[in-house]
């Protein structure tokens, strides 16, 4: 009888169920690492852009605060205000509104920063009038401010006009004494002529300068939209308390016996919360942010989702003031 050897052709059920186990792990394993990259590519992109929106907001709100209670580049460090002011920029600088709990506050400020159609200042006159060199259009809710670099005068036009180059005050100002020099005293210097600046508008028979608040989650200037990704805002006010610095609320001010005076206001503190605008987290989880609120139980931002936040907190110091 002949005995037939026989050959093995391809692989054994055995080797083949090994072989699809190693590849399923190693596919396993090559998916995780995709996964763990794309939410890894997701959280630095979410961390990009958080802290992109957060510097240009702290840029932005940092420029204007520090503008705040600038009377004009000719304007010496001792303005006198005049009689019948709708504002003095000594006590009135900044404003704002505090927001109930943890919820975002408002900021306002009051500045000469830009001037008012590029016109400048020709003459005043006893009646209070003053003569522009070039023709303007404004509001009778328009707040204007004007210096002769000795006195200055924040007023409301007596009514708007159309292409002009008269406004007289609406409040009972006398600009007689106003006078154009060509030097400014003490040690300052200016042209013959003096620009005329819009500093805010009168809102119901309240003056309203330049406003920084929170809508959803952006940031707005003057009720226009700035800068997105901004969650929370938080503002506290340093002022000089015997001699030392005490940083108060907005609501803390207006107390004739309080220590929280505008006139020793010297610094502003701010909090910002950035927020990523995509859900990063795996999963919704409770965060606790620091805030700057005076009240302990209002000094903590808690959120849960799966959005990524991060506080950003800075002090800038008023350069108008003493």
């Amino acid at each position: 009888m002949k005995s037939y050897n026989s050959k093995q052709f391809g692989l054994s059920l055995v080797e083949l169920m090994v072989a699809i186990a190693l590849s399923a792990l190693l596919m396993l394993g090559v998916t995780r690492m995709f996964a763990d990259s794309v939410t890894s590519n997701a959280t630095e992109t979410a961390l990009s852009e958080i802290r992109e929106s957060a510097r240009i907001a702290m840029d932005m709100i940092k420029r204007d605060i520090r503008m705040a209670g600038y009377q004009g580049d000719c304007a010496p460090s001792t303005m006198t205000s005049m009689n019948n002011s709708v504002l003095n920029f000594a006590a009135q600088a900044l404003g704002g509104t505090e927001g109930n709990g943890t919820n975002n506050d408002t900021l306002m400020m009051f500045t000469a920063s830009e001037e008012f159609s590029d016109t400048d200042v020709s003459s005043f006159f006893s009646a209070g009038s003053i003569t522009l060199e070039n023709s303007v259009t404004y509001d009778a809710s328009d707040i204007f401010l004007v210096s002769d670099c000795q006195n200055v005068a924040i007023f409301t036009p007596n009514a708007g006009a159309v292409n002009t180059t008269q406004i007289t005050p609406q409040q009972n100002i006398d600009t007689s004494d106003m006078v154009l020099l060509s030097t400014c005293t003490p040690d300052s210097t200016c042209n013959q002529s003096h620009p005329l600046f819009r500093v805010g508008s009168m809102v119901a028979g309240v003056p309203q300068g330049l406003i920084y608040d929170i809508n959803g989650t952006t940031l707005r200037r003057d009720g226009v939209d700035m800068v997105d990704g901004i969650e929370n805002m938080q503002i506290l006010y340093g002022v000089i308390d015997n001699g030392g610095l005490r940083y108060c609320d907005i609501s803390d001010f207006g107390s004739t016996a309080g220590d929280c005076q505008w006139q020793n206001l010297r610094k502003v503190r701010i909090s910002l919360i950035a927020v990523s605008r995509a859900a990063v987290l795996p999963q919704a989880t409770q965060q606790t942010f620091p805030i700057l609120n005076t009240a302990a139980a209002n000094n903590q931002f808690i959120a849960n989702d799966r959005l990524l936040r991060r506080v950003f907190t800075t002090t800038i110091n008023l350069r108008n003031r003493g």
